[in-house]
């Protein structure tokens, strides 16, 4: 019997001081159940004794890469770390506050073997919110990966929850100005090239720890920047323009509730 390719999953880690979860994360990632994946972290300023973790697992473990360039923001960090990625690798991406749910990567594997016209896969995801010790499931929008429907939602997938194509990822990168959004922007740019035949797998693929990260303490700035992503690929749009309008109307409100 002919035997399955089994390809490579890189994925890409860029840590700053995210020593509270980052344990939690490689201990989840170093327990997948499969046998061709790789982690590079790229962490070259931490001074929270995250680098403790970092070189504990590191040494244990052939699977985690540790890249100490000093970078210059998380998209920088992303693009360091894409130096190890192939074209025939997939290419998937966590936080250091992010966790993989088990057998996860096998999923990917699987899926994208029997389907080798996918360009990738997206998953629903667990928030925990750490304060309230709440977990909710988080379902993404059941719709076709398309350019009109990113700039209809604002995005579809987080980018912890997505595993793409190698040759996809290198032949674009990331926006490296982009701080909040860099993961809406690829995606903008991928579905405007006909990079689009995404599959959505209705199961969690990772536990998001929400305590401080950027997504939680940046909201504004993030919606922000995703909406002039929207426009910077598409132009002026009525949609993207009443979405600017209640963001703005939002902070107009939460700064004079601050004033009260």
């Amino acid at each position: 019997m002919p035997t399955t390719k089994i390809p490579r999953i890189t994925i890409v880690m860029p840590c700053f001081n995210g020593k509270k979860y980052l344990e939690k994360a490689l201990e989840a990632f170093c327990s997948q159940d499969y046998s061709n994946k790789r982690l590079v972290i790229v962490d070259g300023k931490s001074t929270d004794g995250s680098h403790e973790i970092i070189t504990k697992y590191a040494q244990n473990n052939p699977s985690v890469i540790w890249d100490q360039t000093s970078d210059t923001g998380i998209s920088n960090a992303i693009n360091i770390g894409l130096s190890y990625l192939d074209e025939s690798d997939i290419f998937g991406y966590l936080g250091s506050d992010d966790m993989l749910m088990p057998d996860i990567l096998k999923t990917v594997s699987f899926m994208l073997n029997i389907a080798p016209d996918l360009d990738g896969v997206y998953f629903d995801c667990y928030n925990y919110f750490c304060d309230t010790k709440k977990m909710v499931y988080r379902k993404c929008p059941v719709t076709t990966f398309s350019l009109k429907n990113l700039l209809k939602l604002g995005t579809i997938a987080g980018l912890q929850n997505i595993y793409i194509r190698g040759q996809y990822v290198l032949s674009n990168k990331f926006l490296e100005t982009n701080r909040y959004s860099m993961d809406y922007e690829l995606y903008l740019r991928l579905t405007k090239s006909g990079v689009e035949n995404f599959m959505y797998i209705p199961q969690p693929s990772s536990v998001n720890f929400m305590n401080g990260n950027i997504s939680t303490k940046y909201a504004i700035q993030g919606s922000l920047e995703t909406i002039q992503a929207a426009i910077l690929h598409s132009g002026y749009t009525p949609e993207l323009i009443q979405r600017l309008i209640r963001l703005k109307l939002g902070q107009i409100k939460r700064s004079i509730l601050r004033k009260s």
